[in-house]
């Protein structure tokens, strides 16, 4: 808990997390893995748009 605690305090998205004893997989279907999220995080409004953003742009030529 005081590990979400500071993730919450320091404005952070989420934690990534899986249970110990559950195995590594690449198949996206069978992933132990889970998200645990800051529902207070402030950051997330424009995001994805700034990202979409910097992927299209042309390279820059020096």
């Amino acid at each position: 808990m005081a590990l979400f605690q500071r993730v919450c305090e320091l404005d952070l998205e989420d934690i990534v997390a899986k249970e110990k004893s559950a195995r590594y997989v690449t198949e996206r279907e069978q992933s132990t893995w889970f998200k645990i999220l800051n529902r207070k995080y402030s950051q997330k409004d424009g995001r994805e748009d700034l990202f979409e953003r910097e992927r299209h742009q042309e390279p820059c030529t020096a």
